[in-house]
């Protein structure tokens, strides 16, 4: 492998671990700690969140159709937050077999905090590359696309 392929890949490498998790939760965590239990959220409560703000009034079983996770993992993913109540479970009268689910109060504050988290980043990145061409683009969304194939 030549020089340039070896700093790709540390590039890669270093892109892959560098997730930003922990920023983002510290920084919701710091900016409303006023909420009870935020301290208590990993990412993938807040992916769950932003999943039910997305889309209002979800079976539970339909939310695992917007995320990568399992549905055992959902499952205890929404029994902790309905536990710290960032979410409501119910039932409609009509139709006692599915449960929905429905963002509190405080679950609304962390979806909002989560976007705009996450809109920051997107102009920070648009920012970053700016100076570089469609094609330069091109070729580094082509580079990546196979390496994504060769690790699938």
């Amino acid at each position: 492998m030549n020089t340039v392929q070896n700093n790709l890949l540390d590039a890669l490498n270093t892109f892959r671990q560098h997730t930003g998790e922990e920023n983002i939760r510290q920084g919701i965590t710091a900016r409303y700690a006023e909420i009870p239990n935020i301290d208590k959220l990993s990412i993938s409560d807040l992916d769950i969140i932003e999943i039910i703000d997305n889309y209002p009034n979800l079976r539970i079983s339909e939310i695992v159709l917007h995320t990568h996770f399992t549905q055992s993992a959902v499952s205890k993913i929404l029994n902790k937050l309905s536990k710290y109540e960032f979410i409501n479970k119910h039932q409609v009268a009509d139709n006692k077999k599915n449960t929905y689910i429905a963002l509190t109060a405080a679950g609304s504050v962390i979806a909002k905090a989560h976007k705009e988290f996450h809109q920051m980043q997107a102009y920070k990145l648009q920012q970053a590359l700016a100076p570089y061409s469609e094609a330069d683009l091109a070729m580094c969304a082509k580079i990546i696309g196979t390496i994504n194939d060769v690790r699938n």
